[in-house]
């Protein structure tokens, strides 16, 4: 098993922080996975990611390159 990385968010993960974002939207669940957490507000573009991060920071998790979290 490989290393997670914890680190603020790039604006390069941006289109990753928010695929995955939308994957666990209410509305793209079923009951089941519901019940495991979800999100309930749509960010529709970067530019509030953005926001947030320059103002609080967005943390994402990496493993392999890829953006897990």
């Amino acid at each position: 098993m490989t290393n997670i990385i914890f680190r603020r968010a790039l604006a390069a993960d941006y289109p990753e922080i928010l695929a995955l974002h939308r994957k666990n939207l209410v509305s793209n669940l079923s009951e089941l996975e519901q019940q495991n957490g979800f999100l309930s507000i749509d960010f529709k573009d970067d530019f509030h990611l953005a926001a947030i991060n320059e103002n609080l920071a967005v943390m994402v998790a990496v493993q392999e390159k890829l953006l897990v979290g």
